[in-house]
Parts: C-alpha cells; sequence; structure tokens
C-alpha cells in the first residue's frame, strides 16, 4: 500500500511541475472538488526515493519539514472540499459553496505545486535528473 502511495505521488509530482493539473474547468478537476480528494504530497514521495535519488541527511531533514508544512496546509483546507452534509440547500447556496470548494481547491493545487518546486531547488541537478527518471518509471 506504501509503495502504491509512492508511485501515485511520484506521478504527481511529475505532472505538477509538467504543467496546468486543472487549468481546464472540465468534469475531473470538478469529480476531484466534490470527492474531497487532496492530491498526494510529491515531497513526501521525494523523502520515500531518498536512497535512490541519494539525498544527504540535510537534504531529508528540509524535504520533512516541507512535507510536513504541506501536508498541514492541505489538511486545514481539505475540510472545505468535502461535500457539505445535509440538503434543503437553495441553489444560491450550492453556487457559493461550490465556489468555495473550487478556491479551495486552486489553493491546494497551487500549494502543492509550489512546495514541490521548492524541493526540487534542494536537489542537485543529478538528483532531479534521478527523481524525474524514477518518475517517469512509476518507480517509488
Amino acid at each position: 500500500m506504501k509503495r502504491i502511495h509512492a508511485i501515485t505521488a511520484v506521478a504527481a509530482l511529475a505532472a505538477l511541475l509538467a504543467g496546468p493539473v486543472h487549468a481546464q474547468q472540465g468534469s475531473d478537476s470538478d469529480a476531484t472538488i466534490r470527492a474531497g480528494a487532496v492530491p498526494p504530497n510529491p515531497v513526501a514521495a521525494l523523502l520515500a526515493q531518498r536512497d535512490e535519488i541519494g539525498l544527504t541527511a540535510q537534504q531529508a531533514t528540509a524535504l520533512a519539514r516541507m512535507a510536513r508544512v504541506l501536508d498541514e496546509r492541505n489538511q486545514a483546507l481539505a475540510g472545505h472540499l468535502s461535500p457539505a452534509a445535509g440538503g434543503g440547500r437553495s441553489k444560491d447556496e450550492d453556487r457559493r459553496k461550490r465556489a468555495e470548494q473550487r478556491a479551495s481547491y486552486d489553493e491546494v493545487i497551487a500549494n502543492t505545486r509550489r512546495a514541490a518546486a521548492d524541493a526540487r531547488t534542494i536537489l542537485t541537478p543529478e538528483q532531479r535528473r534521478r527523481a524525474d527518471l524514477l518518475a517517469r518509471h512509476g518507480r517509488p
């Protein structure tokens, strides 16, 4: 199970750094928002590959701190992503709720992208190359 999460997080890191994840306003991102999903932590994925990437103890400590901060920020927003319990809301209330969910989701994505980019600055060029290769091959 841990391996599956690491593979998912590595793929998320590659996708986040490759370009806009939710630029489309289509059903995929809307379904993700309705499900209350928070993307995997790409910094944690780098930590899961510390041996393959060749992280130093200092790099691992810095990345662990970054992963913890990202988790805290995104978990604080996760409550805004899940659907509100109970029904009986008006269409205006539903629209307002969806707008709040979209704003929270956008913030989660921005947090995740920023953390992924910041994490890469800690890596050497060779470590970034290794991380990219591992991400392309789906290896944690």
